[in-house]
C-alpha cells in the first residue's frame, strides 16, 4: 500500500453517482466476502479496517494460526493485494480501496514449504461463504529467471494441475467468482502469461495492474 494518496482505481464514473455511471448505486462491497489466497496479510497495515477482517476465514498455512500475517517482510504482495480491494478510504494514508466495505479474509499460502493438501484446504474451505477468491500466485509460482533457468516458489510436480483444477470446479460451482491475477514475469518470452491455461479459463477473471 505504497502509493500517494489520490493515486487510485478511478471506478467512481463506472460504479457512482450521475447520469453517466453503469450503476447509479455506489458500491462499496457491504456484504460481500472476499478472500485473498496469497502470502499473507499484514494485518497491522494501518491502511486497513480491521473491523472487516474475518479471522474464521483467514489462515496462515505456514504457522498454523488464524492471523495472516507472514512470517517473512517480503511476503508482502497478499497485502498489497487485499489494499488494492479494501483500503481504507479517504484517510490520506496510501491508497483508497474500490470496495472498503467488503468482509475480507486472507490466506498465507504460498510459502516454501506449502504442500497440496494446504492448497485444497486453502481454495475449498468455507467457500460456500465466499464471494469471491483472489489467486493473485498461479502464474508467478513458477517463473523463468535471467539465466533462463525455471525458478518455482513452491513445487508440486504434475498432480497440481488437476487439483488446482478441481478446486476450481468446486468454487464455481459453489457460485464463488474467481479472480486470478495476470502474472509480473512477462519481461521472459517464456513466462508469457497468455501461455497460462487458468488465465484464459473462462470460469476466471484475469486482472492486472501497472504503474
Amino acid at each position: 500500500l505504497l502509493s500517494p494518496p489520490g493515486v487510485d482505481i478511478n471506478v467512481d464514473p463506472l460504479y457512482g453517482e450521475g447520469d453517466n455511471c453503469v450503476v447509479t448505486t455506489p458500491l462499496f462491497g457491504e456484504g460481500v466476502v472476499v478472500v485473498v489466497n496469497d502470502d499473507g496479510l499484514f494485518v497491522a497495515n494501518p491502511d486497513l479496517d480491521l473491523d472487516y477482517l474475518s479471522t474464521s476465514l483467514s489462515y496462515n498455512y505456514e504457522t498454523d494460526e488464524h492471523d495472516p500475517t507472514p512470517v517473512r517482510l517480503s511476503d508482502d504482495h497478499g497485502t498489497s493485494v487485499a489494499g488494492l480491494i479494501s483500503a481504507i478510504r479517504g484517510n490520506d494514508i496510501c491508497i483508497d480501496g474500490i470496495a472498503p466495505l467488503v468482509t475480507l479474509g486472507a490466506r498465507a499460502i504460498n510459502f516454501p514449504g506449502a504442500t497440496v493438501e494446504d492448497f485444497v484446504d486453502a481454495f475449498t474451505s468455507d467457500v460456500g461463504d465466499i464471494d469471491v477468491l483472489v489467486y493473485p500466485l498461479f502464474s508467478s509460482t513458477c517463473y523463468i529467471n535471467e539465466n533462463n533457468d525455471e525458478v518455482c516458489k513452491v513445487e508440486f510436480g504434475d498432480g497440481l494441475s488437476v487439483v488446482i483444477e478441481e478446486t476450481y470446479e468446486t468454487a464455481t460451482e459453489d457460485g464463488a467468482i474467481l479472480v486470478v491475477a495476470a502474472g509480473d514475469d512477462g519481461e521472459f518470452e517464456a513466462s508469457s502469461t497468455m501461455e497460462d491455461p487458468f488465465l484464459r479459463s473462462p470460469d476466471i477473471i484475469a486482472v492486472a495492474g501497472g504503474t
